[in-house]
């Protein structure tokens, strides 16, 4: 699995976590599931991918690392055959959000392969 980095010109192997960018995030929603828990309902379930801490706005860079924040998030929806003949969602969730966990990614100077930390 790959993820997209804000500045959308490189990207961070998850296996690896390879050093990045200094001022770029990793941000999105990986491993998506759907599973169907009754007559038109379904529960989908997926990590997200932040480098915010969920009830904190504020990145914790320091200048070698940065921090990543992993979450699961759970969220029911019912779909319904629309008029139009295509499948419409009629129903949503808020979602559930439960942390996973966090890591510290290291990061190099623009123009430099040098990671900070070494």
């Amino acid at each position: 699995m790959r993820y997209q980095l804000a500045d959308r010109s490189q990207y961070v192997d998850s296996r690896g976590k390879t050093p990045y960018h200094d001022g770029t995030f990793i941000y999105g929603i990986s491993d998506i599931s759907i599973e169907q828990i009754g007559p038109n309902r379904y529960l989908a379930t997926g990590i997200m991918w932040t480098p915010y801490a969920y009830t904190d706005e504020e990145p914790e860079q320091n200048g070698v690392a940065t921090p990543v924040y992993t979450y699961e998030l759970k969220q029911e929806f019912s779909v319904e055959l629309g008029e139009r003949g295509w499948y419409e969602i009629t129903d949503i969730t808020r979602a559930s959000v439960q942390p996973l966990q966090k890591f510290m990614v290291e990061t190099y100077i623009k123009n430099s392969n040098t990671a900070q930390s070494q």
